[in-house]
């Protein structure tokens, strides 16, 4: 190998620690939403593990409150402009409660020329807690029979 190839690894191994140890929840896409590669963080949005969202499309795991914001996303992308893109979003968190916040994606490559992936990062800006299950009304008979 040689010695620059090996300077790569070197910074590919780092660029990858780096990646799993950073809190901000972070995933890279293809250029369709499909997840390659996603941090611990992100997985624990999602209640699973970095490898088990490999494959799924980010815009199922995040719903987009606006579809009019994904479609000016898939234009841009298609002529292939290189700038920042938020997507309001909610989601349903792993204890149950809806939250909500922002993705945003920014188009990523080695060369210009080159089909971008989108490096998405998820910023949470609250939540809602879930609804609590009401009890089941009975009427004063059912009440007795059930006793």
């Amino acid at each position: 190998m040689k010695a620059g190839g090996l300077d790569g690894v070197v910074w590919r191994n780092r660029a990858l620690t780096l990646f799993d140890r950073v809190a901000v929840p972070v995933a890279v896409c293809d250029v369709y939403g499909m997840v390659v590669l996603a941090n611990p963080a992100m997985a624990a949005e999602c209640g699973t593990t970095p490898g088990r969202l490999r494959g799924r499309d980010v815009l199922e795991l995040f719903r987009p409150q606006e579809e009019a914001q994904v479609e000016r996303i898939a234009e841009a992308l298609r002529l292939r402009h290189r700038s920042r893109y938020q997507v309001s979003v909610r989601w349903r968190a792993p204890d149950g409660a809806e939250r909500y916040g922002e993705l945003t994606a920014d188009p990523v490559s080695e060369a210009v020329g080159e089909t971008p992936s989108l490096l998405v990062m998820l910023r949470v800006e609250g939540e809602r807690e879930s609804p609590r299950p009401r009890p089941a009304q009975v009427t004063p008979v059912e009440g007795r029979v059930l006793a």
